[in-house]
């Protein structure tokens, strides 16, 4: 029979009819842990006088399912656990079955979502500060919930059953996502209006059709999907990083770490690429009726299937959960944590809210939690408004297709997040670092991130548009921002009656219009290209008709985009490329640093406590700011019934400048952070190393006063 000292600090063990052995070790141990608390003998003899009125039988302590005769070690379902699925029981097979979770959920929230940001601008009238606001419902979402399911989920079992949840909220946002294209009606890109010029008494004015009012409304639509993505990736990126981490073999857990942020890198890697092809799919291709504009995917007026990949990723979601759900809910006997340590006993904890807010006071008394999460602060606010606006600064930037751009951003961002993830990893796995080590590999990463920021002042020259950026004929230098096609009209369209659909249109001298009625052009020109050609065009210059001597080449434009000769985008690629890899190599050794400044206990809430202020203070923020600054760049909004929508023309010089403000700034910000986490981190070991060494000379001196003490105590209780 075992008997059980309940009190705040110590626990002390005793036993009847043992061996003697058994008994001796007690007695050591006991000695050990009444030192630590009892240092003056008078003390120890006012706690043990009434030591026997709080004992207890050990019997009492309620144990975990202990007559249902069901191994939580063993990978199953309740009592259904077979042997031929016992590979997935160990830290290999968990790591599978996060790998397919963390791809699925990269895919659609860092993946799809990202590369379908300027389709859905385009589609649904919203400007970049709005679908910023979009992109940060993951976050939301993440951010609300995520420390309150930390702290009241402690058990294994409890957050295995999460992992399994999470899978299945993450299926359910991304099909709510998908949803507005099922319930909206064709793309009306302007298939139907009238693109040439015909005189009449009218001015240009907006054509307004019934479906395209509240189009801006399925914003919250996407919002809410969002929020349901980021409320299934809680358990994922606190749970899953703590159950792999505590089964992962001694000194390994920042390489299994490692792998699961490169497969993190892996699912964004596929949902660009695929995305990429199916924004070359015409939007409304299911829908009867549907007209796609002649020029196809290089068309201006082209939308791709943003939404055709969320089905598919979502399915993975929903064929997994079930597996997650089947983690084994206990730690193997012989289960050690990476440094070493023996797994303990898990034992029901206070879960009351007053206990809550103490423990999370308790996070902001460790300086070098706070200094990691103000680093992980820059990190998500960087990390989410460069992976959210990337392809839209690509296709912007340097005039390409959105299909292509997604692409692009892709082949650069992703495997150098990969890259940097595995990196990282390994780097900690070869020089067998500490925290201290950990954080200067972290520095070094922030560094890095620093230099290759320049990339951003890479620019091109704006496009010469009529109305925008030149002036027409020989008339005023316009003022933008412009809104609409009312404010472009000239003398030469005045009397056009154009609508204010967008089809760009180039003429021979480089300068673009915003589509052929604001050009003047009378015709259309028959043509066997899918570029088409328009003539008779009143705006053109008209003092390029003596030097070419052909007015039919000078009153001509074609349809598309002039020509754009900027060749920096490879180098821009590359310096892209080299920032995804610097901020990627800090993921490990962050989030080993974190897990290792606290208690074993209070992993889970610390890892919760950072995820919430890096949310909130960074990763919410982090769009919004991106997007407002993109905002400011521009030079040309749409306009539709009347309503300001999507942004069609900026001034490259000044996304430029604002990319390059906002990356470096957080760089710096992110390098001063981790500075300070090392200076704390090694100021607390050496206060630790003197309160260690002042403790050690009290704890023999305590030992020798209380050692007859207990020895009179176990003597009366054995001889009972």
């Amino acid at each position: 029979m075992f008997l059980l000292y309940q009190d705040t600090l110590p626990i002390f063990p005793f036993c009847t009819q043992v061996q003697m052995i058994e008994d001796r070790q007690l007695i050591q141990e006991l000695k050990h842990a009444a030192a630590e608390k009892f240092r003056d003998p008078n003390d120890a003899m006012k706690q043990l006088t009434p030591l026997k009125e709080n004992w207890t039988l050990l019997e009492d302590v309620p144990e975990d399912d202990n007559n249902n005769n069901v191994d939580y070690r063993r990978f199953g379902w309740w009592g259904f656990r077979p042997r031929c699925l016992q590979f997935l029981s160990g830290v290999n097979g968990m790591l599978l079955l996060l790998f397919l979770f963390i791809f699925a959920q990269g895919s659609i929230v860092n993946g799809l979502v990202n590369t379908s940001i300027s389709s859905i601008e385009k589609r649904y009238n919203l400007s970049s500060s709005k679908t910023g606001t979009v992109s940060i419902g993951y976050d939301i979402g993440n951010g609300a919930l995520g420390l309150l399911v930390t702290y009241w989920i402690r058990t294994r079992r409890a957050k295995v059953k999460a992992l399994s949840l999470g899978a299945l909220l993450l299926w359910a946002g991304a099909m709510i996502f998908a949803l507005p294209h099922f319930t909206v009606g064709l793309y009306n890109y302007g298939a139907s209006v009238r693109t040439t010029c015909h005189h009449s008494n009218n001015d240009t004015r907006s054509t307004c059709e019934e479906e395209e009012t509240g189009l801006s409304n399925y914003m919250f639509v996407f919002l809410t999907g969002q929020i349901l993505q980021g409320v299934g990736a809680i358990p994922l990126h606190t749970f899953g990083s703590d159950l792999l981490e505590a089964s992962a073999p001694p000194n390994s857990g920042g390489l299994y770490l490692g792998l699961k942020d490169a497969a993190g890198a892996l699912g964004p890697a596929v949902g660009y690429l695929l995305n990429g092809k199916l924004l070359n799919t015409y939007v409304d291709f299911n829908k009867p009726g549907a007209v796609q504009p002649d020029g196809g995917p290089s068309d201006s007026r082209w939308l791709g299937a943003w939404w055709l990949g969320f089905p598919m990723f979502a399915t993975i979601a929903l064929l997994i959960s079930p597996w997650l759900a089947g983690l084994p809910g206990k730690y193997p006997d012989n289960a050690t944590l990476s440094t070493g340590t023996k797994k303990g006993k898990e034992y029901p904890e206070n879960k009351g809210l007053v206990n809550f807010f103490k423990e999370m006071a308790s996070m902001f008394k460790i300086p070098t939690l706070l200094f990691l999460t103000s680093a992980s602060c820059g990190i998500a606010m960087s990390f989410n408004g460069l992976i959210t606006f990337a392809v839209k600064y690509v296709e912007n930037q340097f005039a390409q297709p959105a299909g292509w751009s997604a692409i692009l951003s892709g082949i650069v961002l992703i495997p150098g997040g990969m890259g940097g993830s595995l990196l990282g990893g390994f780097m900690m796995r070869r020089l067998r670092v500490g925290i201290s080590g950990a954080l200067k590999l972290a520095i070094t990463g922030s560094i890095v991130m620093g230099i290759t920021s320049a990339g951003f002042l890479l620019r091109c020259d704006n496009i010469n548009l009529a109305g925008v950026t030149s002036p027409y004929l020989q008339g005023p230098a316009p003022v933008p921002p412009i809104v609409g096609a009312q404010e472009m009209t000239s003398s030469c369209n005045l009397n056009c009656n154009c609508q204010t659909k967008y089809d760009p249109v180039c003429a021979p001298s480089g300068v673009e219009f915003f589509s052929p009625c604001i050009a003047g052009c009378m015709e259309q020109l028959p043509g066997e290209s899918k570029l088409q050609s328009y003539g008779m065009c009143s705006c053109l210059p008209t003092n390029q008709s003596a030097a070419s001597g052909s007015p039919d080449v000078e009153n001509k434009v074609t349809s598309g985009h002039c020509p754009n000769n900027c060749d920096l985008l490879p180098v821009v690629l590359c310096a892209l490329f080299v920032y995804a890899v610097g901020m990627a190599s800090m993921g490990p050794a962050m989030l080993f640093s974190t897990l290792r400044c606290v208690q074993e206990s209070r992993r889970s809430l610390a890892l919760g406590f950072q995820s919430l202020i890096a949310r909130f203070l960074g990763a919410i923020p982090g769009p919004i700011v991106y997007g407002s600054l993109i905002d400011r760049a521009c030079l040309l909004w749409n306009e539709t019934c009347d309503q300001k929508g999507a942004c069609l023309v900026y001034d490259n010089a000044n996304l430029s400048t604002y990319f390059f403000t906002v990356t470096f700034a957080l760089a710096c910000w992110i390098f001063l952070s981790l500075c300070l986490a090392l200076y704390s981190w090694k100021r607390s070991e050496a206060n630790s190393k003197l309160v260690d060494e002042k403790n050690a000379e009290l704890d023999n001196d305590a030992r020798k006063r209380v050692s007859g003490i207990l020895e009179l105590v176990y003597y009366r209780e054995t001889t009972v």
